[in-house]
């Protein structure tokens, strides 16, 4: 699944030239926005946001790869700032660059794995962001979130737990698919990172008072420790190799 059309609109319509192409959605300073000097300087606020909208929609459609550039510029679109454009218009030269990437949704079986990440204070304000993608068999995605935390973690571990009860909500509103289209009982594969969280979120808090607040429960889900994250890249800048191959087994 692609939209070549509705990108060759949209680079038309702001203005994006054939040659400025860029191989991350990313620039280098993504995350190090200034607090003085000309990139600190208020940009045009409407044409920041629809811009930042138009991209939102290709992101939501076809396009996991750029959901957390858009997800993170979406929280600076109340007074966004010079850097804030350039970065937009980074993320415009990738798309003018991947313009040709196609969505491959090629479920090799009903198996479902969550793959859930999430990063620490990675917000202006100390909030974190959570990054879920759902694969149905190997290469099928089912789900794709990027977005910024609610709640306030006070550590990694806290993120990550505030990450996998988002995941186990949209899980379990999957399952009750399952089980109205009749299909066979599964054990859901949740991919973690933290080995701290997931031995909250599977055994419970234990006698620790401090983690007590944290607990999640888990049912009827298998966690384990993944190095392949697919969702690393919905959470934080990810660059050149490690994001082709996060990708790759559904984008290119």
């Amino acid at each position: 699944m692609s939209q070549e059309g509705y990108i060759a609109d949209i680079l038309k319509r702001y203005d994006v030239p054939e040659e400025k192409k860029a191989r991350s959605p990313c620039s280098p300073t993504f995350l190090k926005r200034p607090s003085s000097g000309p990139g600190s300087e208020p940009a045009d606020s409407t044409l920041f946001r629809s811009q930042l909208m138009a991209a939102a929609y290709l992101g939501i459609r076809s396009r996991p790869d750029i959901r957390f550039a858009v997800g993170h510029l979406a929280s600076r679109s109340a007074n966004p700032t010079q850097h804030d454009m350039q970065c937009l218009q980074h993320l415009y030269h990738y798309i003018n660059y991947s313009k040709h990437y196609k969505l491959r949704i090629q479920p090799t079986n009903l198996q479902l794995t969550a793959y859930i990440d999430a990063s620490f204070a990675i917000h202006g304000d100390g909030k974190g962001h959570t990054g879920i993608i759902i694969m149905m068999g190997d290469s099928g995605v089912l789900y794709v979130q990027s977005s910024k935390q609610k709640l306030l973690g006070h550590h990694s571990t806290e993120c990550e737990l505030i990450a996998v009860n988002d995941g186990l909500f949209t899980l379990e509103q999957i399952r009750g698919l399952y089980q109205i289209l009749k299909l066979p009982p599964i054990i859901v594969n949740i991919r973690q990172d933290n080995s701290s969280a997931m031995q909250i979120s599977a055994n419970g808090h234990g006698n620790a008072k401090r983690s007590k607040y944290m607990t999640v429960r888990v049912e009827h889900k298998q966690m384990s420790y993944g190095r392949k994250m697919l969702s690393d890249m919905l959470t934080k800048p990810i660059y050149g190799k490690k994001l082709r191959y996060l990708i790759s087994p559904y984008l290119r």
